[in-house]
């Protein structure tokens, strides 16, 4: 690898998405790095700080399933084995249409995102204050990496306009939800609490009470503690390669 030029080594990595391409992640080379994540985090290897931790419920860049017949076959590609038990938990007949494109999205969120996500906190409030969230802003203005006849959901990123470029043009549910969003971060900032005034109560995720943080439009936002049920971390953490 060394031998090959750098152009040659960006081109065949791509983006790091996708079943064949690998996926970006740290190097454990026992010197920089003397542990993966996953075990520093298991055995509070970490720096004792507080910490806000989430992602957003429709996480996900990977291609998306537009017929049933793509859905099957990024299914079987991506989870092998396992992939019939994938499609018993997500049968396509209990998405609303475009079932195929959503139903694969949420599979790919709760399995790469969400359930990963919620297992860090879990690990992690044994030994640091955590404050667990999750974006559920279905309407939130698109981004540019989006294809917007798509229904998106709660994408990627989207909470990071709010928190960095202000705009005008939202609506008055989205002024407020970037508001909210701005007060909490900058409250945990100066205090390691995002619980201030103007925003709702906001719980330490704990092992007992695995409250999360639900951020969505309007002043709406509520604590939860569903959220691993709705996304079938059970199943994942079970069986998913995030738990090493």
């Amino acid at each position: 690898l060394r031998a090959l030029p750098a152009k040659t080594l960006l081109e065949k990595a791509g983006d790091g998405l996708g079943p064949d391409k690998g996926t970006l992640a740290p190097i454990v080379d026992g010197t920089v790095l003397p542990m993966s994540p996953a075990e520093a985090f298991e055995t509070g290897r970490v720096n004792r700080v507080s910490l806000m931790h989430g992602v957003d419920r429709d996480e996900t860049q990977l291609p998306g399933a537009n017929t049933p017949e793509d859905y099957e076959r990024l299914v079987k590609e991506q989870y092998d084995t396992l992939a019939p038990e994938v499609f018993k938990r997500y049968p396509l007949k209990r998405f609303p249409e475009p079932a195929a494109f959503i139903a694969y999205r949420t599979i790919v969120a709760d399995s790469n995102s969400v359930c990963p996500a919620l297992l860090n906190d879990e690990r992690l409030s044994r030994y640091i204050p955590v404050f667990g969230f999750q974006v559920d802003n279905s309407d939130a203005p698109p981004l540019f990496f989006l294809d917007s006849t798509k229904p998106n959901g709660s994408y990627h990123i989207n909470e990071v306009p709010f928190l960095i470029f202000p705009r005008s043009d939202l609506s008055a549910n989205q002024q407020t939800f970037g508001k909210q969003l701005v007060s909490q971060w900058t409250g945990f900032a100066k205090t390691g609490n995002p619980t201030v005034d103007g925003t709702p109560y906001w719980a330490r995720f704990t092992r007992s009470h695995p409250a999360v943080m639900s951020l969505v439009p309007a002043g709406d936002s509520q604590l939860t503690e569903e959220i691993s049920k709705q996304h079938h971390c059970g199943f994942w953490k079970k069986y998913a390669a995030f738990t090493r």
